[in-house]
């Protein structure tokens, strides 16, 4: 196996990691006030983080779950992981990373 190149470097990698990570949430939440709550006028939207200051404005925009959706998410999860763990399957191991880390997979049935 050879030496495989770099696009770029390791902090642009890491960079855009973060940036995506970070700024995709917000930009969904102003996308959805956008279409939901300013009937999709991105003027209107701009005006009112404009009047309230951008942060208030996100604090306002921003949409706290009620505890119906925390359960929610909580029983999905434990249900993902019963499944994981419940369902039969195959091990598997993934290709080596360059790291030199094996992944290891459930094959599932079907």
């Amino acid at each position: 196996m050879g030496e495989t190149a770099m696009v770029h470097s390791a902090m642009v990698t890491y960079t855009s990691m973060i940036a995506l990570l970070a700024l995709c949430p917000p930009f969904v939440i102003l996308l959805w006030y956008t279409m939901v709550h300013a009937d999709g006028s991105v003027l209107h939207t701009f005006n009112y983080l404009k009047q309230h200051g951008l942060l208030n404005g996100f604090k306002s925009i921003w949409p706290t779950p009620s505890i119906i959706a925390w359960k929610i998410i909580a029983c999905f999860g434990a249900f993902e992981a019963f499944l994981q763990l419940a369902l039969p399957g195959k091990r598997f191991e993934g290709p080596i990373s360059p790291a030199g880390n094996v992944p290891i997979y459930k094959v599932g049935v079907g």
